[in-house]
């Protein structure tokens, strides 16, 4: 209706300067349609018919499309641009961790401090690590192997800085965890998608509200674990079964 309402009101017969008048006078019109059939006469598509308006209309809309074509280029570019700096900037947190912690680990007398729970090297070398892992959070494809890579390094270098830490909401989806010593850790709301804890230490360890959906726990030892309020979804059980509900060793 809104269509035949507007080509109803176009009249081709009339001057330029007479379709420009009336263009005015619409405009103040507060009716919607107004300012569409003011465009349309100010324009002058209003007076031309067959190939002459098509020519009119193409004249005008091919450079729109290549406008909004630079524009929607401009954006994309703008997005990869970003993309490619966050990945690289994660590349450099993993980088600068390693190196820091090379720092600690080399020196015998403070790397022996460092092992030690409750002293200060300690807590720098947990907080160095807390803090990559969440800055190396999120859903990037290289996400699991960049914070994977964190595990693996501890492991190589048998230092078990996370057992007994505070990983409430870290995002460990899809890293690599087997073989670590997280004794008391709590992982309360963590999510642990995909996850790889094969043989690791989670002796008295939390787990409340933690997403354990496809996670494989095979031969972890869940000592005195508390997982009540998990979730589980085709989670791996440490005796290799695969459940939805739980691994029998909710309190």
């Amino acid at each position: 209706m809104a269509r035949a309402h507007l080509i109803s009101r176009i009249h081709p017969w009339q001057t330029e300067s007479e379709n420009q008048q009336q263009a005015e006078q619409e405009l103040s019109n507060p009716s919607c349609l107004a300012p569409l059939t003011a465009l349309w006469r100010w324009s002058g598509l209003g007076e031309k018919s067959g190939r002459g308006g098509l020519d009119a209309v193409a004249s005008i809309s091919v450079p729109v499309v290549i406008a909004a074509g630079g524009l929607l280029f401009n954006h994309v570019s703008e997005v990869r641009q970003r993309d490619i700096a966050t990945e690289e900037r994660k590349d450099t947190v993993l980088r600068e961790y390693t190196s820091e912690m090379k720092t600690i680990l080399l020196d015998a007398r403070v790397s022996q401090q460092a092992r030690q729970e409750g002293t200060e090297a300690n807590s720098i070398a947990r907080a160095l690590t807390l803090t990559a892992l969440t800055q190396l959070s999120g859903h990037s494809p290289l996400g699991p192997q960049r914070r994977s890579m964190v595990f693996q390094f501890l492991r190589e270098v048998k230092f078990p800085v996370l057992a007994g830490a505070d990983l409430t909401g870290f995002d460990l989806a899809g890293a690599n965890l087997s073989r670590t010593s997280f004794v008391g850790t709590k992982f309360t709301n963590a999510d642990l998608q995909g996850a790889d804890l094969t043989g690791t230490d989670l002796r008295g360890s939390e787990f409340a509200g933690a997403d354990l959906s496809k996670t494989n726990l095979l031969w972890a030892d869940l000592s005195g674990a508390d997982l009540k309020g998990a979730q589980f979804s085709r989670t791996t059980c440490p005796n290799g079964s695969v459940t939805n509900v739980g691994c029998g060793l909710r309190k």
